[in-house]
């Protein structure tokens, strides 16, 4: 099944992204410098169950990345996120004086 896309920009070739590159190597790279800490993401996967299988999974996501930087559309679920703002200090009226914390549904 293919996830629903929406643009992420307009059709204007002054907007799209053409001087992106997306290789193998650089979505293991990016695989490798995931923290084992993560919080598991929409597909409840830890960290390092994509870690145990960034050879396998590699060429698929290369094409996924790839073809989204090409097309201009993104997954709608990888810009879900549930934004939560935590106090820091000072006056806790102003949003200045809060942090955001991004948690990913």
């Amino acid at each position: 099944m293919v996830p629903h896309c929406d643009p992420i920009f307009s059709r204007d070739e002054g907007t799209r992204l053409t001087s992106i590159s997306i290789s193998k190597e650089e979505v293991v790279k990016q695989i490798d410098r995931l923290k084992n800490t993560n919080a598991p993401g929409l597909d409840k996967k830890d960290t390092r169950v994509l870690k145990e299988c960034k050879f396998e999974i590699c060429t698929q996501l290369t094409e996924v990345f790839s073809k989204s930087v090409d097309t201009g559309f993104v997954v709608i679920s990888w810009g879900m996120a549930n934004d939560v703002y935590i106090f820091e200090k000072g006056d806790n009226s102003s949003m200045h004086d809060y942090r955001p914390i991004y948690g990913f549904t």
